[in-house]
């Protein structure tokens, strides 16, 4: 069967979030590090924002405010988390600096003699990758800032991409509850890999990223994952003591811990149609109807029985059809709740005998246009969840 389809007007998923920038003086310029492919890059600054803990200076006051709502999503992690990071939080007035340039594939993360993190990035916030790779740098920065660690390469990997990632279930709503269902076919990763596993890993291992956000969220205190001197296992052993008998590191302990930690953190995930695409299965699966044809079962468009709705068996047919869409109707995903509600009506109306084909036949194709319009908004919201 082919659902007729209707390009959506006017509909876009509102899903942002938005850190307010404050502009004000920046400290005095030093010169930006040399990349491989150039000696120089141009240091002078005009525009500056501000977030609590962070200051972006850039030339171009559309981008320093760009960068300074990732900023503030990023932020907003490490102050809404007071588990982990509320002894390490610096005290207000004391930001990390953003430098901004031009050039595309810039990166350098140093501290001044002062202690205070300066980290150089492009500009160039055009598209979701370069946006999640600056998300990603701005939260090594953070951490770094927070962190004992003397070498940005002394930040655990993980938890950088776990902090970026919480940054963005912070300021995408029901991007937890979709991480939580996609991890429900991930595999739990070795928490010996999560700990020892490179940026580079992380980039090409959904698994290992998904892994990762939800060990951050298990983890009981950061200290023994910033001791550079113990080895993962050691790491593992300080924090999880009690997943180990005699004080002594077992691999396959901490596998097994580890696995059941992970299926306990993501079971929380609803079980309903909270997502989109959950509602749009039940909604089809609702359109199509069991009726006998020939001797045989067959499933038709509810729309193609509006010739047979005076028939007692079809009638009968569609009526529990619209109690078992009722029954759905407060658990549906908002995206889909004008298509659920025009179906209904339609199968509401089909029980009437007084309600002639015409109308049944108007009212099917309100509901087939407001199916267009939601996966039209579904589209953008997943690109939204997805980050695309």
């Amino acid at each position: 069967m082919i659902f007729p389809t209707k390009k959506a007007s006017g509909l876009c998923a509102c899903i942002c979030a938005c850190a307010t920038a404050l502009f004000g003086e920046t400290e005095p310029d030093v010169p930006a590090p040399a990349n491989p492919d150039s000696a120089t890059i141009e240091t002078e600054r005009f525009s500056t924002a501000r977030t609590d803990f962070f200051e972006i200076s850039a030339e171009d006051a559309q981008a320093a405010t760009r960068a300074a709502e990732l900023a503030g999503e990023v932020e907003n992690y490490f102050l809404k988390h007071p588990r982990l990071w509320k002894k390490l939080l610096p005290p207000l007035g004391f930001r990390v600096h953003v430098e901004l340039f031009r050039r595309s594939g810039i990166f350098a993360l140093s501290k001044t003699e002062n202690g205070r993190t300066r980290i150089f990035l492009s500009e160039n916030l055009s598209t979701p990758a370069a946006r999640e790779s600056t998300r990603r740098n701005l939260a090594h920065a953070m951490i770094f800032q927070l962190s004992p660690a003397k070498n940005p390469a002394d930040v655990p990997a993980w938890l950088v991409y776990a902090a970026a990632e919480e940054s963005r279930i912070g300021s995408v709503p029901g991007r937890r509850i979709f991480l939580q269902k996609k991890s429900k076919f991930a595999p739990p990763v070795s928490p010996e890999k999560i700990l020892s596993a490179t940026a580079s890993e992380f980039d090409n291992d959904e698994d290992l990223r998904l892994n990762a956000l939800w060990f951050s969220r298990a983890i009981p205190e950061l200290a023994p994952f910033f001791d550079k001197e113990k080895s993962a296992e050691e790491q593992l052993l300080a924090a999880f003591p009690q997943a180990f008998e005699g004080e002594k590191f077992d691999s396959a302990s901490a596998n097994k811990f580890w696995a059941t930690r992970f299926r306990r953190l993501i079971a929380a995930a609803p079980s309903g149609i909270d997502l989109p695409e959950e509602s749009q299965r039940v909604f089809d699966d609702a359109l199509l109807v069991l009726v006998q044809k020939d001797g045989n079962e067959t499933r038709l468009l509810a729309g193609d029985l509006i010739p047979f709705r005076l028939q007692p068996e079809i009638r009968e047919t569609l009526a529990e059809q619209l109690s078992a869409l009722s029954a759905h109707f407060r658990k549906v995903n908002p995206v889909w709740h004008n298509a659920f509600a025009e179906y209904g009506l339609f199968l509401e109306m089909f029980g009437n005998p007084d309600v002639d084909a015409g109308t049944l036949e108007a009212q099917w194709n309100k509901a087939v246009l407001a199916r267009s319009d939601a996966l039209a908004l579904q589209r953008d919201i997943r690109a939204a969840l997805e980050n695309r």
